[in-house]
Formats: C-alpha cells, structure tokens, sequence
C-alpha cells in the first residue's frame, strides 16, 4: 500500500523508520523516499500518478526548511502553484506534494484552508522545531498516531505504528464498538493509545506538546430553499467541476459502474470531460437479487466507455482470510470482498486511477434509513399499543430470508429502534449486536457504553441554530462516523491493496458545502431518496437509472455461511476456538450460528463480525 509515516522527539532512529516503510510498501508503490535530520524523520510510499520521474518525496522548499510528504492528491496544485510562482516561489518537480512546502511556509497552518483534494500530510518545519499533520476535509485517508517514550510516531497504517515496539493492547471500548457496528468508529483505534486524525482536523507537535484542532466542518448557515431551476443548475456546474477536478492525472483515468445513480453521474460527466475513451469495471454476481451488471451496462453504452464486467465466482474461504489481513483493525463490511474483486480487475488492467460514486448517499440523501427516520414521526402517532402488541409481533414472525435488504430485514430493523428518541432510533436501525446482545455475547456485564455515544457528541452540535432539521442533523452524523470508518475504509484499504487510487468527486467540499446548506425536504421528499440530484440529472441519465430503487453494495454473505464459509466458520467460530482466544461466549456463538442455517433468523451480519474480528485477532494478537 501506500502512504506516510515518521516520528519526531527524540533522536530519529533511521532502522526504525525504515521497518515502518517496509510495512507500507507491498504491492503497488512506485518508489519510497525517507529524509531524517535531528529529532525528525519523514518518509512516504508513493504510487506514481503526477509527476512520475520527479515527484519522489519528501519534497521541500527553497531552502529546504520545510519537509512534505502526503499520501492522496491535492486537485488544484496547478492553481496554487502558478500563485506561488508569482510571489517568487521556485519549484524543483511539477508534483503536487511539493506545492505543501511552499504553501505552508507562506500560509503557516492557515495553508490548508485553501486545499482541495484528499490528502494525509507530514509537514516538518525545521525553524519551528514544529511537526504538522493533516487530514482531507471528509476523511478520505487515513492517519494514524500515537506518542510512545518521548516521541510522536504518526503513520498511514496502524501496522506500521506497531514496528516501533508500540504494546499492542486491546481498547475495550473501541472493540464493544467494533461489535456495535462491525467497524472501529471515532479517533480511538483498536489499540489503546493509538489514536486516529479526525477528519478535517490537524495536528501540531511543537516542543513536545500536542495541539490538535479542527479546522473545518460544512457551514450550514443559512439555509437554501428551492423555487426555481437555478439550484438545480448549480449542483450540476458543482458536480462537473468536482469530476474534473478529479481527472487530474499523468496517467489513465477510469471508474466504477455500478448502476446507480452516484457512480452513474461521475462515468456520465467524467466521459465528456476525459480526453480519451472511459474506462469502466463492473462487478456482479451469480445470486440474481444481488446482480445489477444490466444497470452498469446500460449506462456503460450510453456514454460510451470502454467497459469490463465481471461476474464473481469467488472462492469466499480463500478471499475472506486474504482480505482480513489488509486491515489494520477489525473491519467487517462484507461488501470490503467485492470492492476487493473489482480493484483486483482493474488493476489487471493496468490502471492506477479509478473514480467511483461513493458519498453519495450522505450527501445527497441516499440511504433507507433515511426514509425510516421520515417514516418514525408518523409510526409514532400509532397508540403504543398497537405498536408494541400487534405490529412488533407480526413482524418477530415475519420468517427470514438470506436475500439482499428484503422486506423481512428492514421491517424488524425498524421496529426495533421505533420506541425511542430519533438520534438512538437512526443508530438501532444500523447497529449489528446490540448492548444486552454484547452482554451475552461477553458473558459478563458490558465494560462499554452504547456507540450511540458516538453520535450523541456529535448530534448537538449539528444544528445550524435555526429550526431543527433532524434528517440533515443525522446525515451530517453518518457523514463523520458510518462514511469515515466504514464506506471510506473499506475503499481505500481494499483499491490499496492492488496498488489503485480510489477517487471521490462526490465528496469534493465545494459540492458538499452546497448539500449541507439545502433542507432534507429537498434531499427526500415524500419518502423519494435522492429527489433533488435525480430532479437536476433529468435529461443526463436514463429514467430507468433515475427511477430504479436503491440497491446498494452487498454481497451473498449469508449463503456463504451456509455453504462456502463452513469450514472456516468452524475453524474460528467452534468452541474450542473461541475458549482459546477468550472472547466470546461460544454457546451464544453457536446458538447465532445454528438459527442463521436453519432460517430461524438471518444472522449473517452477526457471524460476519465475529468471524473477521477472529482472523484479525489471530494475525495481532494470536499467541
């Protein structure tokens, strides 16, 4: 993979700077460049996309005063290059790492507000004896750091922290919200002590203390409302300037089809602004309810692109332990195993760069729990009677199924989080094992609070300070948990893999900043996802994309367990296993295991987790 790591405090020590680069350089990256001066040391793994024969970093100013380094790409370098060359800066390379140094020793920490692309930064400002560290706006890579005897050691990778003796102790609370919601949420990692960069945020160490600030979120202000096609005009000038923005590139540029509308809008404009045929990869599969190539292919034609398709025929017990071993924490999206598979299609196709459609959802409105929060106001009119004693036990008896999102699923999501408050309702409706379920599934009383408390410190300050709009509240929510540590993860970690840059028009901050300041009775009218972007896009997509019913990304999981994953469900998950590693209870695992094959319940996400919380723990902390 690629990405950025060093340390700072004490003396440098180069070996241990070089075992952190070792870990970060597996298949993929171009080159790698470390600098260590003093108490500083700095070093990145690159794939080659700007500037191909002079972009090795780090890279620095003039006076070599100011290191770079930055894993990502930053989308208006050309602009802000040509300034800096007006106000006598010299350039030695054409890459956009090098336009860093010189900014922020004009700008000092104020230079990231004039950033527009996705980017983790590694700043040494000798003069100041000062290390900057920075995150993109929306979270789109990762950064890690931790501070361990008298150093600060920051990295792309929390494996490549653990090179440098850091004790690999678990983080109770991190790992009960890794069983909350399948995916390691907020700054704290899985690893006591090792913290992550938040998104939008950046970090200072100077002499020895750590400063860490936030330095933007979407301003709502005031906000837009929708009398005329005027809006509708600006979102699509704001969607094609982020997708060109997003082409940048010395080399081939491609995307993701999928066949809804996000990735369907970024292909449509991305082929009239790309100077060559598009490339587009496709992914399907054997289970009719989880294929959707005939979307993709429609779009594909309409465009004109050149496109791939693939229709899995995976070997999952193989794939699922392969795919453990890239994340550096418990992570366990299934849907991680298909995004895995198309990278890997790609990348036999040489590409390096790809574009896909992901951010959609949150910001333009996208997700069915949208339509459930919606729909909660008007559940609750019901006589609590109603709803406790004759809805809630016809739908416990509604028999289940091992298809994708069905009707079964959603409705006993729903009327779980139904009797409470809307924040915890919008978390229920996605939360995996709930807290008297981790209590069991424990074996003890829980040594954590609810993840809902993740939630809970953001949702307060989400307002705008005008009349509450609680669906853009929830958004903003999901935009800063479930988009960050989950959607965007499972993206980076698994295109990474194959030495692939993931890029994402839809998140550029311009584009974002216009959404937030739009009421959700826009985004989602009368339970319609999506309604304003699909009333701009009239006349771009076909009606069938516009009007087709979400889909999302998922993969057969609970056919695997069935079928494809039983041996390895019974290597991590028997109970010899699970009183070997001390986790869980393994007459409750077995007791999950035995109703998801008998169709007494569709546990597949439960398993999921718990199996790839198994692999991961058996890599890092096996014994």
């Amino acid at each position: 993979m690629c990405g950025i790591y060093g340390m700072v405090g004490k003396k440098a020590d180069k070996g241990m700077l070089t075992r952190m680069g070792k870990t970060l350089r597996q298949r993929g990256p171009d080159d790698q460049g470390e600098y260590v001066r003093g108490r500083a040391a700095l070093g990145a793994t690159r794939l080659s996309i700007i500037d191909l024969p002079g972009g090795d970093q780090p890279l620095f100013n003039e006076d070599k005063s100011v290191w770079a380094v930055q894993n990502g790409e930053l989308y208006n370098y050309q602009e802000l290059m040509e300034d800096l060359r007006k106000k006598g800066h010299k350039f030695a390379s054409r890459s956009d790492t090098e336009v860093y140094a010189h900014l922020y020793e004009d700008e000092g920490l104020n230079f990231v507000d004039k950033l527009r692309g996705m980017y983790s930064i590694g700043l040494w400002d000798e003069k100041r004896n000062r290390l900057v560290l920075v995150r993109d706006r929306l979270g789109i890579k990762p950064l890690y750091y931790t501070q361990n005897k008298g150093q600060l050691i920051f990295a792309s990778e929390l494996k490549a922290i653990l090179q440098t003796g850091v004790k690999r102790e678990l983080d109770r609370q991190a790992f009960h919200d890794y069983l909350s919601v399948n995916y390691v949420p907020g700054a704290q990692s899985i690893f006591k002590g090792i913290k992550k960069l938040q998104p939008g945020h950046l970090l200072v160490w100077e002499k020895g203390r750590v400063r860490v600030r936030r330095y933007w979120k979407p301003n709502r202000g005031r906000q837009l409302e929708v009398r005329s096609k005027n809006l509708e005009e600006k979102l699509l000038s704001l969607l094609e300037e982020a997708v060109k923005y997003h082409l940048v590139s010395d080399v081939p540029v491609g995307a993701f089809l999928s066949g809804g509308i996000d990735s369907s809008v970024v292909v449509a404009l991305a082929s009239k602004l790309y100077p060559k045929t598009l490339r587009t990869f496709s992914v399907g599969f054997e289970q009719s309810s989880y294929d959707e190539l005939k979307y993709a292919k429609k779009i594909a034609k309409t465009f004109g692109t050149k496109h791939e398709e693939i229709r899995l025929k995976l070997k999952p017990q193989e794939l699922t332990e392969k795919i453990g071993a890239y994340f550096d924490e418990p992570f366990a999206d299934s849907s991680a195993v298909a995004v895995y598979a198309i990278s890997e299609v790609a990348h036999r196709h040489k590409m390096k760069v790809i574009l896909t459609g992901d951010g959609g959802d949150e910001v333009f409105g996208g997700y069915v729990t949208y339509q459930a929060d919606q729909l909660l106001r008007l559940y609750n009119r019901l006589p609590r009677l109603v709803r406790e004693k004759v809805i809630a036990r016809i739908v416990k008896r509604l028999p289940a199924s091992h298809g994708k999102m069905t009707l079964e699923f959603k409705a006993k999501r729903f009327v779980r989080g139904a009797l409470t408050d809307p924040l915890k309702a919008h978390f229920l409706w996605k939360v995996i094992f709930t807290d008297e379920q981790i209590k069991r599934l424990l074996k003890s009383k829980s040594d954590g609070q609810l993840t809902v408390r993740l939630w809970q410190d953001i949702y307060p300050s989400t307002s705008s300070g005008q009349a509450r709009d609680i669906i853009n509240d929830l958004m903003f929510v999901d935009m800063q948990t479930s988009l960050v540590d989950d959607m965007l993860t499972k993206v980076d970690r698994m295109s990474m893999a194959h030495g692939l840059e993931v890029r994402v028009p839809l998140l550029d901050h311009k584009l974002v900043e216009f959404m937030a300041k739009l009421p959700s009775k826009h985004k989602i009218r009368r339970l319609t996802l999506k309604y304003f972007l699909k009333q701009a896009l009239r006349g771009l997509l076909p009606s069938e994309i516009l009007n087709r019913p979400k889909a999302g990304f998922h993969v057969p999981v609970a056919h695997w367990i069935k079928d494809e994953l039983k041996d390895l469900i019974g290597d991590y998950l028997s109970p010899a296993s699970l009183k070997k590693q001390g986790y869980f209870d393994p007459k409750f695992v077995q007791q999950l295991i035995s109703d998801h094959n008998t169709l007494k319940a569709d546990h597949s996400r439960e398993i999921w987790g718990l199996l790839m919380f198994s692999i991961w723990e058996n890599k890092y902390l096996g014994k």
